[in-house]
């Protein structure tokens, strides 16, 4: 099976793989050969992705995915291996957004997605 992800600037990767597991906007889904074709909805959070020789981990800001003749297509607004996250930028950026008061519901909305993408960051950051 193969696998790529791509974000606006650059193809993060493009590789074989044997499963993934990915968050989508409403759960986690895992794919493995053979799956039938499927378009969804990317959320934020940890993208693991099983090789012949071990598992790689990375973040994921949303998007989207493609599954379809044993190609997986994520399409993502970034994608960062686990272990370049950072906990203090995380509860940092956490931090910032839990302060904003949303006055309008654009306000809300937009303070809601970086609250869930700080979260998720703060998740998956290696502890020191």
């Amino acid at each position: 099976m193969k696998i790529s992800v791509v974000t606006p600037e650059k193809k993060v990767l493009d590789m074989e793989c044997v499963s993934c597991v990915l968050p989508l906007y409403d759960g986690e889904i895992g794919i493995e050969n053979n799956r039938s074709p499927l378009i969804g909805r990317v959320g934020f959070g940890e993208l693991r992705i099983k090789t012949e020789s071990g598992t790689e981990r990375y973040y994921v800001d949303g998007g989207f995915v493609e599954v379809l003749d044993n190609n997986i297509s994520i399409m993502t607004g970034n994608a960062i291996p686990t272990t370049e996250l950072n906990a203090d930028e995380a509860a940092k950026q956490l931090e910032d957004a839990l302060a904003v008061v949303a006055t309008t519901d654009d306000v809300f909305a937009t303070k809601e997605r970086k609250v869930k993408q700080a979260r998720a960051k703060l998740r998956l950051a290696p502890r020191k």
